[in-house]
Formats: C-alpha cells, sequence, structure tokens
C-alpha cells in the first residue's frame, strides 16, 4: 500500500526532470497558481480511488452481513471516511464548495475529528460487538444476561435453540420468557448460585445453571450472567452408573445373604436346627480365650437323651427323629443371647454358657431338663413316658482351664448322671472325677 504514495512522492521530487506529474503552472483569477496534471497524476488518483472505492465496498458488505452491534460501526466509518474521497473527487472535477480551496485538507481534518470522536467517546472499534459475535454467539453453552430488574438483557444462540425460542425477548421480564420452565426460573432469579435443572421441552435435557451478579464500582447489583451448561450425556452417565451400583449392592447383598445362608446350613444340624459340632469346635475355643481376658466363668452343659436306642427300637426311627425335633425346639426357647447350643452327635447335645455361674447354670440345666420331660409326655400323649435326659455341668475355672479338659469334665458329670439313675443334672466335682478314673482303670 506504500509502493504508489512513495513513487507519487518520489515523482513530485523529481518533476524538474521528466515533468510527468505536473506539466507545467499557470496564473489563474485571484492571483492563483494552478499546475496541470501529467500521467502520473493520473495514475495516482485512478490508484487511490480504486483502493478508495474497494475499501467501500467491503464496508458495504460487513454493514448487510452483521447484526445490528457492528452497523453503527461500519456507518461511522462509511461517513468519516468518505469526507477525504469527496473533497478530492470535488477537486479533480473542477467543483469545490470553497472558492479558490482545494476541500480535499479540509475533508481530511473533519474526517479525523469524527473518526477521533468515535473511538473515544462512541467506542468505535471496541471488542464488545466483536466479542459477542465471534464468541458469545459461538458457545456450546446457553448464556442468558439479566438487567438489575430481571429483564433480559442478551441471549446468545444456544439459548434459542435449547428452549425453542423463536421471538425476540430482549426487553422481556424473565419471569415471562421462562414461565414454561418455572424449575428454570427458579434456579435464574433465586438465591442459589448455582443448581441442577431438567429442561422437559422441546427436548428433555438436565443443564447445571451458574449464575453470576454484576455489580458497579458502589457494589450495587446492576445484573446477572447465567450459563446453562449441557450436563445430560453426564447426568445420564451418573443415574446409569448409580442404578449399576444399587443392582451391585443388590447383588452383592443377596451373596451375602446366599453366603450367609450356606454358612448356616453347613454349621447347623438339619434336623435340630443347632449348631453342629463343627461349630462347637470354632467356637469353643474362642469363648473360653474371653472368659480368660475378661475374667468370667464359661458353663458347658453336655445332654444326653435317655434309653433313645431303646426308643428308636421300639417306636421307629421316624419317632425318634421327632423327639430330637422337640428337643432342639425347646433348647432354642431357653437359650439367652450369646448361649450357644449345638447337636454333638446323635442324642448328646452341648450348651455353652458364657458368663454364666454354676448357681445361674445349674438352674437353667435343670429348667431345660424338667421342661424336656413335660414336653415329650405331652406331645406324645404320654406314649414316651421313659424319654428323658441327663446332663453333666462342668464351670471355667473352677473345674478346668484349657477347652479339652472342660468338655472332659462335663462328660464325667454327664455320666455319674447316667449312672445315678438318668434324669438328673450332675455338676463336676473332684470325687465325680476321681470316682471316673478309679472307673476307667
Amino acid at each position: 500500500l506504500f509502493i504508489i504514495p512513495a513513487f507519487c512522492v518520489l515523482a513530485a521530487a523529481t518533476n524538474s526532470f521528466h515533468h510527468e506529474l505536473w506539466t507545467g503552472f499557470t496564473m489563474e483569477a485571484g492571483n492563483t497558481l494552478a499546475y496541470s496534471h501529467g500521467p502520473i497524476f493520473f495514475l495516482v488518483i485512478g490508484y487511490s480511488y480504486l483502493m478508495l472505492i474497494g475499501g467501500v465496498l467491503v464496508m458495504i458488505a460487513a454493514f448487510s452481513r452483521h447484526d445490528a452491534n457492528y452497523r453503527g460501526q461500519f456507518l461511522a466509518v462509511l461517513v468519516f471516511a468518505s469526507l477525504p474521497f469527496v473533497g478530492s473527487l470535488a477537486y479533480v472535477i473542477g467543483f469545490s464548495p470553497f472558492p479558490d480551496q482545494d476541500p480535499a485538507p479540509i475533508a481530511f481534518a473533519v474526517a479525523a475529528v469524527g473518526l477521533t470522536w468515535s473511538v473515544t467517546r462512541q467506542g468505535l472499534l471496541t471488542v464488545v460487538p466483536i466479542a459477542q459475535e465471534s464468541v458469545l454467539q459461538n458457545l456450546h453453552d446457553a448464556v442468558l444476561v439479566l438487567d438489575a430488574s430481571n429483564r433480559v438483557a442478551l441471549a446468545n444462540y444456544a439459548f434459542f435453540k435449547w428452549l425453542g425460542i423463536f421471538e425476540p425477548i430482549v426487553g422481556k421480564p424473565a419471569s415471562e420468557v421462562l414461565g414454561p420452565w418455572p424449575e428454570l426460573l427458579n434456579a435464574v432469579t433465586g438465591e442459589l448460585d448455582d443448581s441442577e435443572v431438567l429442561i422437559d421441552h422441546p427436548r428433555s435435557r438436565y443443564v447445571d445453571v451458574r449464575r453470576a451478579v454484576v455489580t458497579d464500582e458502589r457494589k450495587r447489583v446492576r445484573g446477572r450472567v447465567l450459563v446453562l451448561r449441557d450436563i445430560n450425556e453426564l447426568r445420564l452417565a451418573d443415574l446409569e452408573l448409580r442404578d449399576a451400583n444399587e443392582q451391585l449392592t443388590a447383588q452383592l447383598s443377596t451373596i451375602q445373604d446366599l453366603q450367609e445362608g450356606l454358612r448356616e446350613q453347613a454349621l447347623r444340624d438339619p434336623l435340630t436346627g443347632l449348631y453342629n459340632r463343627r461349630y462347637l469346635e470354632e467356637t469353643v475355643g474362642r469363648e473360653l480365650a474371653r472368659a480368660q481376658r475378661e475374667g468370667i466363668p464359661l458353663s458347658l452343659l453336655m445332654i444326653d437323651l435317655d434309653r433313645f436306642k431303646s426308643l428308636n427300637d421300639e417306636h421307629g426311627h421316624a419317632t425318634g427323629d421327632q423327639v430330637l425335633q422337640w428337643f432342639g425346639d425347646l433348647v432354642k426357647t431357653k437359650l439367652r443371647p450369646g448361649d450357644i447350643a449345638c447337636r454333638y452327635g446323635g442324642e448328646e447335645f452341648v450348651v455353652m454358657m458364657p458368663s454364666a455361674p454354676l448357681t445361674v447354670s445349674l438352674s437353667r440345666a435343670e429348667d431345660i431338663r424338667g421342661s424336656f420331660t413335660q414336653l415329650v409326655r405331652t406331645a406324645s400323649n404320654n406314649r414316651l413316658p421313659n424319654v428323658t435326659l441327663s446332663a453333666g455341668l462342668a464351670v471355667f475355672p473352677a473345674d478346668a482351664t484349657s477347652a479339652s479338659e472342660l468338655r472332659r469334665c462335663a462328660d464325667v458329670a454327664l455320666y455319674a448322671a447316667k449312672r445315678g439313675g438318668r434324669d438328673r443334672v450332675m455338676v463336676y466335682t473332684e470325687r465325680i472325677g476321681a470316682q471316673s478314673f478309679r472307673g476307667a482303670e
């Protein structure tokens, strides 16, 4: 762009050698000296006009293509920039509104003042309209700007598209524009800065509403800027993940229940519903260690149903199984929290009573014995009068200090009850133990 002006200056400086810029001078009325134009003058003028016309055409095309935010700027540039062009053209064609004066310098001065005023006072060429057009309107997020009275000041393309709005909304109250979306209106005009809202039409989508308050230098509220971010995919993924987690949690709970059920089945006797011998072996050592650690007693009651073999021989195994079930049901009703009842094998049972001293455990053993005798007679209509039980009771730490020794002591007391006539509870003593030892010899 500087080649032609530089060439023009050079031609003016050397015109006395070639006389191509101006060919000569004439004296006109008013004692005015005018020069005659040469070919270089018309070349420069033609080039300049061509550039001006091209620039004007570009501005006119931009004026019609852009929105109202730009048109005021384009119009100011067109008006003030055209003044030198008009003045120069008037001079070339020989018409000037100022007698004996070239209007071009005056037009340049007016244009300079006008453009300076437009830039400094009217915001000409500011970045705001450019940002609105190039950034705001192309955001994927929806943007809504409200003034201090909650009227719409600005909305970008995404906002119109998401809500399916096809009419101008600038200047309208937010309550009118967002009336069909009460949850969104509450998020916009409420107290919370951030919230999550479901827009159900024209297309269902979850949006994250973020709000910023605009204040002036005196901290007065001038408006609000709201950004609506589409989190539909994230929200749906979160819901799917939550459903999957709930299903997985339910499945894990089911598996745990099944495992507990299987463990219970593995550790319980299917006939009586009491724990089996395996569970007893796992538990007695742990309960004894706790009793040692806490300094509390642990009573162990071994029970054997009297004349059970004769019962099976005379009345059949079905009757024997029924008696075992009666005993299992009875013991369950007599247990305290923390007591453990196990079927040790055949018609033998073990009941552990943590924290129970001798007097308490003996009383409960007698209760079980008496209740069982009464239950069998009542349930069988006195057909089984000889079905009773014998029991032996030993207590830690008075009788033994180990699990195996405690079981041996209770077993010795049990057989002492058998030898003593059955249908009774015997407590282990050193005398009973010595008698058992001599009998073994």
